[in-house]
C-alpha cells in the first residue's frame, strides 16, 4: 500500500470517529437536554452526522474530491 494510501485510511478512521462522537453527543443533547422523543434524537443526530461525514470526507480525507457536483452529494446523503 502506497504512503498517500495509509495516510488516507487513517483520516478516514479518525474522520469516522468524529462522526461517531457527533451522532452520539448529538443524540444525548436532542434526548436528555431538549427531551426531544428519542425517534425524532435519533433521525436528528443521525442527519446531521452523515452530513458532517461527507464533508469532512470530501475536505479532509480525500483530496480532490471538492471538484464534486451538488447531485453527487445528494446522491451519498439519500438513502438507496
Amino acid at each position: 500500500m502506497k504512503s498517500e494510501q495509509k495516510y488516507e485510511v487513517f483520516r478516514f478512521c479518525i474522520v469516522g470517529g468524529l462522526s461517531f462522537l457527533v451522532d452520539y453527543a448529538l443524540l444525548f443533547v436532542c434526548t436528555e437536554l431538549i427531551h426531544i422523543f428519542y425517534w425524532y434524537s435519533s433521525a436528528i443526530s443521525f442527519t446531521v452526522s452523515v452530513i458532517f461525514n461527507y464533508w469532512l470526507c470530501i475536505v479532509f480525507v480525500f483530496k480532490g474530491a471538492e471538484a464534486r457536483n451538488t447531485r453527487q452529494a445528494i446522491l451519498f446523503i439519500a438513502p438507496a
